[in-house]
């Protein structure tokens, strides 16, 4: 379930409720709703082409890419890609339709980067809030198990990193400490050739007034 923010009404928001209806991931049907209208659309994967703006300018799988992002929210790995950075979904109604935007937002300039149409129910399809909900709550609930998980993993970090400045210090005063043990071996090794220097040369001029 999806929660747009919509471009038209700054306070409203488009409610979609995406579900897998084929083979593929991309096979869907998205379900609007404002609370009062509902909006539908259906397609398969080989049709999404027809979504993309003419600004986008990456190729098939990036696209499929950005959508499975932006629908589905897939991610590949814990890093988000430089290609999604900035990426972001709204929605608009007007009249009969409601239009979800896939584009990206960079420092507040926009650029879109493609669009997918949803059209007032007019067959009467029948929703269950109830399931809207389930899954709304599910969500929540991994979203709230990964959030723990990296507050865990920042905070093992946090204790890894402060293991690590301990044993840099303790490093830094034992180095400092045989390097002042060097100095003053070297000061005392120093001193003494000067002594033996100073006897020596007083053997040799007491040598000479002989």
């Amino acid at each position: 379930v999806l929660r747009l923010r919509r471009t038209d009404n700054k306070s409203a928001h488009l409610l979609v409720h995406v579900a897998r209806e084929g083979r593929d991931d991309l096979d869907l049907k998205l379900i609007g709703t404002d609370k009062s209208e509902l909006y539908v659309v259906s397609f398969t994967k080989a049709e999404t082409k027809s979504f993309q703006d003419r600004n986008f300018r990456g190729n098939q799988d990036e696209w499929e890419t950005l959508l499975k992002f932006s629908l589905l929210h897939y991610r590949s790995d814990a890093l988000l890609p430089a290609s999604l950075h900035g990426v972001e979904t709204v929605a608009a109604i007007s009249g009969s339709t409601a239009t979800i935007t896939v584009r990206k937002n960079v420092g507040g300039i926009t650029q879109r980067l493609g669009t997918i149409h949803l059209h007032e129910n007019t067959d009467q399809t029948e929703i269950d809030t109830f399931d809207w909900v389930e899954i709304a709550a599910a969500e929540a609930d991994e979203l709230r198990s990964q959030l723990d998980g990296l507050q865990s993993s920042v905070e093992s970090q946090k204790d890894s990193l402060a293991k690590l400045n301990t044993d840099l210090d303790m490093l830094v005063k034992a180095k400092k400490a045989h390097e002042d043990e060097l100095l003053r071996k070297f000061a005392a090794l120093l001193n003494a050739k000067k002594l033996k220097i100073r006897d020596q040369q007083r053997l040799l001029n007491g040598a000479k007034a002989d």
